[in-house]
């Protein structure tokens, strides 16, 4: 069964409210968008910075439209950085440069979102060793 039906008279899809679902509790789970934002090396030593933004998918119209600088702020919608309005007649096909990650970034304050540091090193072989991870 489609999540959405195309009305091709409006040129418009609509939620089809029949769709069951897929099998899951109800509750929608955080999705993570990624911007790496900085990679230095020491030697052997990696050192990769991460700029992270949680979403919920969801809602009317199944894709990310709340944007949260934690995951337990996406889990619980609490604190929103960046919502996208959509009225639930409205046509998604308009709003499909919102959902693409290189845009949703640019429309984020960075500077509210953590920043992730990884740490890895380099093996004789050539294999990246995870070794730690902070955020700020």
């Amino acid at each position: 069964m489609m999540l959405f039906i195309y009305d091709s008279e409006n040129k418009t899809f609509k939620l089809n409210e029949e769709h069951g679902g897929h099998g899951r509790d109800g509750k929608y789970y955080p999705y993570v968008l990624n911007r790496i934002v900085d990679i230095k090396n020491d030697g052997d030593e990696y050192t990769v910075s991460v700029k992270k933004a949680f979403c919920v998918l969801g809602g009317h119209v199944g894709y990310c439209t709340d944007y949260y600088k934690s995951y337990n702020d996406a889990l619980n919608t609490k604190n929103p950085l960046f919502v996208l309005k959509v009225a639930e007649d409205e046509d998604i096909t308009n709003l499909i440069d919102y959902y693409y990650p290189e845009v949703l970034f640019d429309k984020l304050d960075n500077d509210k979102l953590n920043t992730y540091i990884y740490k890895f090193k380099k093996d004789d072989n050539n294999v990246f060793i995870f070794k730690s991870y902070t955020f700020k």
